[in-house]
């Protein structure tokens, strides 16, 4: 109950902020249209540094508690996984997967930059598309309401299923009981 008086105390913030996040992305759109190329290198060159900076925030850890001398043996199995912080091992294993991480990465780069290059111009090419066409823009929207209009089928079908005794209505002072606000099935029992 406390979410629905949240969503009721609030419902033109969370409005705000919808629009505002539809702004963006029209905003984006139009930037992937004017700088795509750009904007891809530029995600692809930041996967890459942020992976190498992982590498050597790896490796000092693991150079730094080489030093101290914590080795997993120390450790021993533990739940508490806040201990395998400072062993030596969990950083050594994390500094091999990032730098093949990093290794297969500028592989594929190196070998697939004309695929790349293509892919740039598909992005360029449907941005451009999507400039002509913004009802397209609108489809996850009605998709969206689709899928909340089965959601709400479901949940009403969960909540009072065919065959189940009408729900209990409240009494109202000028007419006793009130009536089921839902119809009931034929054999159900009324309160």
């Amino acid at each position: 109950m406390k979410i629905f008086e949240d969503f009721a105390s609030s419902w033109y913030w969370i409005l705000i902020g919808l629009l505002i996040a539809m702004v963006l992305s029209l905003l984006f759109l139009l930037l992937l249209r004017l700088v795509a190329g750009v904007l891809v290198w530029v995600l692809i060159l930041g996967v890459l540094a942020v992976t190498a900076y992982g590498i050597y925030h790896c490796w000092r850890e693991y150079s730094a508690l080489r030093t101290a001398g914590a080795t997993i043996s120390n450790v021993g199995f533990t739940t508490n996984l806040s201990v395998y912080s400072n062993v030596q091992e969990t950083w050594l294993a994390a500094l091999i997967i990032l730098a093949v991480v990093e290794g297969v990465l500028l592989l594929l780069l190196i070998f697939l930059r004309k695929r790349i290059l293509i892919a740039i111009a598909l992005i360029q090419e449907s941005s451009r598309a999507i400039g002509y066409m913004m009802s397209t823009l609108f489809y996850p929207l009605i998709t969206f309401l689709l899928l909340l209009i089965c959601v709400a089928y479901w949940a009403m079908t969960a909540l009072y299923p065919p065959g189940a005794p009408c729900p209990p209505a409240a009494p109202r002072p000028d007419r006793g009981w009130a009536q089921c606000p839902i119809p009931c099935p034929p054999g159900a029992s009324a309160p």
